[in-house]
């Protein structure tokens, strides 16, 4: 097996697990406020979590990955799969005040923002030319993703909102 493609699926793990975390984060705060997508946005809003250090690490790689130093060599891939393993230990034991109750609330939430995620990758996918882009797009589109995962999260909470009624979490 080359080296090329162990570094490749090592950055694809770890950009998995950073997503996963970071959607996590995203739906307990959510939940924190009673998933009312006005209570959420204020509260995004007065807090530095757009721009927090995880964010800024996310577009970090994220135009780190895009550079013709990143598709050419895999030192420099193997770098930026580190800082992302590196990221996703961070937020694996970041304490949180509360804990995360999965309600069908949150379980419909949940698949409502990966089927987001899934679609959005699909759409970058199908519009590549070649094979390798198709798999280069899909990459940056979940890297996009897990840096942009609180506005996504917001949306499907509002689809959600439109088909549940507020009490019902």
């Amino acid at each position: 097996m080359e080296i090329s493609l162990i570094v490749n699926i090592a950055f694809l793990v770890a950009i998995a697990l950073v997503l996963s975390m970071m959607l996590r984060w995203d739906l307990q705060m959510l939940q924190q406020h009673s998933f009312s997508t006005a209570d959420y946005y204020d509260w995004l809003r007065s807090t530095d979590e757009t721009c927090s250090t995880k964010r800024i690490v996310m577009l970090a790689v994220l135009i780190g990955s895009t550079t013709t130093y990143a598709k050419e060599s895999w030192l420099v891939m193997a770098l930026l799969a580190t800082v992302t393993l590196a990221l996703a230990t961070f937020l694996l034991k970041q304490q949180r005040k509360q804990p995360l109750h999965f309600s069908k609330r949150m379980a419909i939430n949940s698949f409502t923002t990966l089927l987001i995620a899934c679609i959005f990758t699909t759409i970058v996918a199908i519009m590549s030319e070649t094979p390798e882009l198709k798999m280069l797009n899909s990459v940056y589109s979940v890297l996009f993703f897990a840096t942009f995962s609180y506005v996504f999260s917001l949306i499907a909470n509002w689809l959600v909102g439109l088909f549940i009624k507020k009490d019902a979490k």
